[in-house]
């Protein structure tokens, strides 16, 4: 099971954000800042590339990675057909 998250948001200015929580559970109890892709989305292809390079993306399942491409993309139509993104 992985221990993150991902949340996919749609900014202003046709802008797409994509956050990274790491939730892994440390003894120090240190609060870990979540890791930020903001683009354009005409940019999109730019993100996802950049995305799959991120080191901590390659340890999620071949599930997840899917998904993750998957929402990205319908975030990026939802922004050009100017309609409401919700990540499901």
């Amino acid at each position: 099971m992985d221990k993150s998250y991902i949340l996919i948001n749609i900014l202003t200015c046709n802008k797409i954000e994509v956050r990274y929580f790491n939730n892994v559970c440390q003894e120090d109890n240190t609060y870990k800042y979540p890791t930020c892709f903001i683009t354009y989305s005409s940019y999109i292809n730019e993100l996802l590339m950049l995305v799959s390079i991120y080191v901590n993306i390659q340890e999620l399942s071949t599930y997840h990675k899917l998904y993750l491409g998957r929402e990205i993309i319908k975030a990026g139509f939802c922004v050009n057909l100017q309609q409401i993104y919700l990540q499901g």
